[in-house]
């Protein structure tokens, strides 16, 4: 519910309308449902973020920015609507609307849960391609590699260990099945 001031910025009468409570949280939760799911996306997918060591809580990072964070908006938004308006001026479909629209980020929550539940597949599989790119962060000089295994999976990868094995050789993969994240590669001795 908007409520229109009486002046303007020089005291003259505007038809500015001044946005409520409500009405700026509603727009926050709208911002949120766009951008958590690709934000929780995006930081599991940094450069060398998730590792061996700390994929768990990335997961269930990743579940809170998709699902739990627009869902905790969504309810703020509709109590403090129902507060300001009275009960009402709220229906039954806003109620829907919230939370139907709060799930938006539930497919990325859902993967994320599944790998949390689950474990951590590991295969060995053979390096069809590899390529090789250096790059410069400041003062610090580093290589990544393309990688694309056997069975025709492609990552990104900069990890040290992987800098002797060739196209051919067979490595250890460490992988989160149903995002699929690549966590560690580990060549056969």
């Amino acid at each position: 519910m908007t409520k229109h001031s009486g002046k303007g910025p020089n005291g003259i009468g505007s038809s500015r309308p001044e946005k409520s409570f409500a009405d700026r949280l509603t727009m926050w939760w709208v911002v949120v449902l766009v951008i958590c799911p690709v934000s929780g996306w995006f930081i599991t997918i940094l450069h060398g973020v998730v590792t061996m060591d700390n994929w768990r809580s990335m997961m269930i990072g990743r579940i809170g920015v998709c699902l739990l964070l627009p869902l905790a908006l969504g309810i703020a938004s509709y109590v403090v609507k129902r507060m300001e308006v009275g009960a009402s001026g709220i229906g039954r479909n806003m109620v829907y609307g919230y939370l139907l629209f709060s799930c938006i980020g539930i497919w990325p929550a859902i993967t994320a849960f599944r790998d949390l539940r689950g474990e951590v597949e590991t295969v060995q599989l053979t390096v069809a391609e590899r390529e090789a790119t250096r790059h410069r962060k400041k003062t610090q000089r580093y290589t990544d590699y393309d990688l694309t295994l056997s069975d025709g999976s492609s990552y990104n990868i900069d990890q040290e260990e992987f800098t002797s094995v060739r196209v051919g050789d067979t490595c250890t993969i460490y992988r989160l099945p149903h995002t699929d994240i690549l966590l560690s590669v580990r060549p056969l001795p």
